[in-house]
């Protein structure tokens, strides 16, 4: 059994562990600031000023200005927004995680890591290549006995989509034979 979601597991657990900062903002809205923005501001700034050092200056200042903002707001409200919406989320995941036999709960969850990483280009349905993102994660779970052990989880992900699937597996290990030296 699979379990489909929007986000990258990992990313979660990393916006609930660290604290509000650059980086979190970043991550958090990168879809916006490189999909949307960055074309948008580039062809204005490269339309007013021919200057590449001038534009790139420009840029940097554009962008300090918004996840500055936003590092502002968060300090004063007082509340992390990623941490919040990351704390749902995993709450929502450790429920499905039941579903592909791995029983934990949010502590152990947090302590999930990344051990394992592979990419593979294939074809899609329509005969495209796309990078495939496969990642193994070990996740600590309460065992039959109510000993703790560790799960391995693979998530996999195409590149560029929003689409994520996880399931149980480990990495496959392939052995090179070679000929022994008498």
């Amino acid at each position: 059994m699979k379990i489909k979601l929007n986000y990258c597991f990992i990313d979660k657990i990393k916006d609930i562990k660290e604290n509000m900062g650059p980086l979190k903002v970043i991550r958090n809205n990168r879809h916006l600031y490189f999909k949307i923005d960055l074309p948008l501001w580039t062809a204005t700034n490269l339309a007013f000023n021919p200057s590449i050092v001038r534009c790139l200056l420009i840029l940097a200042f554009q962008y300090g200005i918004i996840i500055g903002s936003e590092l502002l707001a968060a300090l004063i409200v007082r509340r992390d927004i990623y941490k919040e919406r990351a704390q749902f989320d995993l709450l929502q995941t450790l429920l499905k995680l039941r579903d592909i036999n791995v029983n934990t709960d949010l502590e152990l969850l947090l302590e999930s890591q990344v051990y394992e990483r592979h990419y593979r280009l294939t074809l899609n349905e329509k005969k495209l290549p796309i990078l495939l993102e496969s990642k193994y994660i070990m996740v600590p779970s309460h065992g039959f006995d109510g000993v703790i052990k560790d799960t391995s989880v693979l998530q996999e992900h195409v590149v560029g989509s929003k689409k994520y699937v996880l399931s149980q597996g480990s990495p496959i290990r392939a052995y090179k034979f070679a000929p022994a030296n008498a």
